[in-house]
């Protein structure tokens, strides 16, 4: 028999998911999960999106764990149904985060909204979005 030892993989990615609700016209909110690469949970995020004057499409989501620490600032840019961004910590960049989105029915309680899927990891793990 012969046996390999594995190396560890320190790397902290997943997978998000969530919804999002317009406010306004041109701007919203959104509220997800966030997973660990084997689907335990993370925690959540909670944030905004919207667009600047300049017609630049933006979203800021604040990353907390399950014992409620904050883990960092997900942010980036939205369009075509898809999005991307840098997960972002007091220390600095740790990450990069990047998915898709879709646009639901038309509730007449919760307006326009829809869902995203996505996928986030630290900038080590050279995930290709």
């Amino acid at each position: 028999a012969a046996a390999m030892a594995r190396p560890i993989d320190v790397c902290e990615r997943g997978f998000l998911a969530g919804r999002w609700n317009q406010v306004a016209d041109g701007r919203g909110r959104l509220v997800g999960r966030v997973v660990h690469a084997d689907g335990e949970p993370a925690g959540h995020i909670r944030g905004i999106y919207g667009r600047r004057e300049n017609g630049e499409q933006v979203f800021f989501g604040k990353f907390i764990n399950l014992e409620g620490e904050f883990k960092g600032i997900f942010r980036g840019n939205y369009g075509d149904d898809r999005f991307r961004g840098r997960w972002l910590h007091r220390s600095g960049d740790r990450g990069v985060l990047g998915g898709a989105y879709r646009e639901g029915i038309a509730d007449p309680e919760t307006g326009t909204g829809g869902h995203f899927i996505g996928r986030w990891a630290e900038t080590s793990c050279n995930l290709d979005l």
